[in-house]
């Protein structure tokens, strides 16, 4: 209820309703995590999230090389894609901070043969 907190979204009213597309971007090294509710907030709106194959559940991804990598596609009304997207992003991007910290921590055990 914090991004849409009531039924009239000025935001929807302005953009429409035409069929779109957005790309989520990975821009830092870490671990992905957070497909399933990512996902689940597009599938709620109506709209079609496309991964791209180097987007796996639980996968170090290193962007160091391009500086960003491409890891979906959302597709549908560029109104709904609108009301998720923050949600979705903030959600996908704590999931895979507790990921990526918890293989830091997992890697620092192991070297100290904890």
């Amino acid at each position: 209820h914090d991004d849409i907190p009531s039924f009239f979204d000025v935001g929807g009213l302005v953009v429409g309703k035409d069929e779109k597309s957005a790309t989520l971007w990975m821009k830092s090294n870490g671990v992905l995590a957070g497909n399933i509710f990512f996902e689940l907030c597009f599938e709620l709106l109506g709209c079609q999230v496309v991964w791209e194959d180097c987007a796996v559940e639980g996968q170090k991804i290193d962007v160091s090389a391009s500086g960003k990598i491409k890891l979906a596609t959302v597709n549908g009304p560029v109104n709904a894609i609108l009301r998720g997207e923050r949600t979705a992003l903030n959600t996908l991007s704590r999931c895979s901070g507790v990921a990526t910290l918890s293989a830091e921590a997992v890697a620092l055990a192991r070297e100290c043969a904890w």
